[in-house]
């Protein structure tokens, strides 16, 4: 009988912490389930309610586009800055990472463009040879290295092989490397430089891009392979897309509007209409939602959700003064505790 029960203590005892371990997981997941985005000067972030709004980064130059690393527990965004190369006052443009807590920031790549005041920059190339420069508006050029020309554009995570892709509109490639920034490699020409937006599908290897003046989206292999034009001529512009890679459904925002389409750019719906310049688009396919940015007034930008197929439309934050990226932390990481890590018995 005493055996018994220490038998029925034992097993007691181990269900009730493997019930304190299941549900102190989904509590602190659930609590824990984020959205960031870039302004000017700011990363920020709030619930995906839109309560507990906070700033995690202060005190930046122009945040732009961003993107999370799960693994490392850390955030990226481009930034644009200004320096001096050779006495001449020019814009300074970098690719960033810190911890999720805004600790530790440090410039992963960076590079001279354009000068504030306006001008142009570019490389010439006769063979292998090239010669890079920079002309201010009204001044004299300024010869530089062309390695050191740089203009980011987007940026996004491939958490699984811990690579960074990005596009550099000063060198006309798609480019990836190491996310220390080591072992960097062209990934593809770019034909067009106004490439606007990109999105990495994991499952099947693909890149996954707008492009902003010829109002296309196209996709290819991570690897630079296998080009393929998923929508064409689209007749309003295209900002930004996003995936729902398990339904193999692709989004992106018009002028006013949402819209759908199958991987392979057939059966087009519109999801949601009477939007004001929504933009940066990204889809939450565990919730079946999705978020972008849009205008909240003149001067203001806001927040806004919905479900994936158009329905339930709210604002999750306003009065924002401006939303340069979006980025999402739906399985709850980042909040669990300051070394990333939710520990289980």
């Amino acid at each position: 009988m005493q055996n018994q029960n220490i038998k029925q203590k034992w097993v007691l005892s181990v269900i009730v912490t493997l019930v304190m371990v299941v549900c102190i997981q989904n509590t602190a997941i659930a609590a824990a389930k984020k959205i960031y985005w870039s302004e000017w000067g700011f990363i920020s972030r709030a619930n995906l309610d839109g309560s507990n709004v906070e700033d995690v980064i202060k005190g930046l130059d122009y945040a732009q586009d961003i993107s999370l690393d799960f693994q490392n527990n850390t955030i990226f965004w481009i930034e644009a800055d200004i320096a001096k190369y050779k006495d001449v006052v020019v814009g300074y443009n970098k690719i960033m990472r810190a911890n999720s807590d805004g600790t530790k920031i440090e410039e992963i790549f960076g590079g001279y463009h354009l000068p504030p005041e306006g001008g142009s920059a570019g490389k010439d190339c006769i063979g292998d040879v090239c010669r890079g420069w920079i002309h201010p508006e009204g001044g004299d050029s300024v010869e530089i290295d062309p390695e050191l020309l740089f203009l980011p554009r987007c940026i996004a995570l491939d958490n699984q092989k811990n690579h960074i892709y990005w596009v550099d509109v000063a060198h006309r490639k798609y480019k990836r490397s190491n996310l220390d920034g080591t072992d960097v490699e062209d990934v593809k020409d770019m034909k067009n430089t106004s490439t606007w937006d990109m999105k990495l599908d994991l499952k099947q290897g693909k890149l996954y891009w707008v492009v902003l003046s010829i109002r296309q989206i196209l996709r290819m292999n991570l690897d630079g392979s296998d080009v393929e034009v998923i929508l064409d001529d689209w007749h309003n512009r295209i900002l930004s897309i996003g995936l729902d890679v398990d339904a193999r459904k692709i989004y992106w925002t018009g002028s006013s509007s949402i819209h759908r389409a199958s991987f392979n750019g057939a059966h087009i719906k519109t999801v949601i209409t009477g939007l004001k310049e929504p933009n940066h688009l990204v889809v939450d396919e565990k919730t079946r939602k999705m978020y972008w940015s849009a205008r909240d007034g003149r001067d203001r930008h806001k927040i806004q959700q919905a479900n994936l197929n158009g329905s339930n439309v709210r604002d999750v934050v306003t009065g924002l003064h401006s939303i340069n990226g979006l980025a999402l932390d739906s399985e709850g990481i980042y909040a669990v505790d300051p070394a990333g890590k939710l520990t289980t018995i």
